[in-house]
């Protein structure tokens, strides 16, 4: 339980708007696939903070961002084993752990990257009031990569529990392109000590490719050793001035 009653009103406040805050980030960790950007949202020296966070208050009057001497910001996210999964210490020697960089595997694991690169950006202060614009190319992919496909190539199609069952090799990817054109408004209140702000962006699809179904599952026989595959694959494209791609695609 928290007591107020000895501290000023302007500490209260403080307090209570970071409590929320604070409740508020917890709730966004559970949808955090929404919202990469949650290392930007927290970098206030940097101008580019607004995209994610309206409220916030760049620290500089102007900002001016041209092509080539603006922002790039690039992401990248993987949910499979990490390299120490792989590389372990023995003694004083280093060994290379297939197994234990297995056992680090998800059923279905992913690969997330995204890059933006601002074109324009633009903010200045009046008073307390702060006005940004910003055009911007995103790119955003997800790839999904099976843990059975690295069953079978550190096991062997041979090995147990992978001959005579069915491998479902299923890779996946989700990818986007697209423009940017956004204007923010930020505004200090309560003498300096919280800012509130909007943003309304514009947004242009170039392409999208992004696949419903991708079931390669393949099946050695125990005694023959021969190889049985089938496909179940849809995919989905739009790209610009590509009818091929126009349409679900299906195999």
């Amino acid at each position: 339980m928290l007591k107020f009653s000895n501290l000023p009103m302007n500490q209260i406040m403080k307090l209570r708007i970071r409590n929320i805050l604070f409740c508020l980030l917890c709730l966004s960790s559970s949808i955090a696939t929404a919202q990469q950007n949650l290392t930007l949202f927290n970098m206030h020296s940097v101008p580019q903070a607004m995209y994610d966070n309206p409220g916030y208050m760049p620290y500089s009057r102007v900002n001016i961002g041209l092509p080539v001497f603006t922002s790039t910001y690039l992401n990248y996210g993987n949910t499979g084993f990490k390299i120490n999964n792989l590389i372990t210490k023995s003694g004083d020697s280093t060994v290379i752990d297939f197994n234990k960089m297995l056992n680090g595997f998800r059923k279905n694991n992913y690969v997330i990257t995204s890059v933006q690169e601002d074109l324009l950006n633009f903010g200045f202060r009046v008073k307390k009031n702060y006005f940004g614009i910003n055009t911007t190319e995103k790119f955003n992919m997800n790839v999904r990569y099976p843990k059975s496909f690295f069953d079978v190539i550190v096991k062997g199609n041979g090995a147990p529990g992978i001959i005579g069952v069915p491998q479902n090799i299923n890779f996946g990817i989700n990818a986007t392109a697209y423009s940017e054109f956004g204007i923010n408004y930020a505004r200090l209140l309560m003498n300096d000590d919280l800012t509130i702000g909007a943003r309304v962006k514009i947004l242009n699809g170039q392409a999208n490719l992004d696949t419903k179904k991708s079931d390669l599952i393949f099946t050695t026989d125990p005694k023959t050793f021969e190889i049985t595959t089938s496909s179940d694959i849809l995919i989905n494209g739009c790209i610009p001035d590509s009818s091929a791609m126009s349409k679900p695609l299906n195999v």
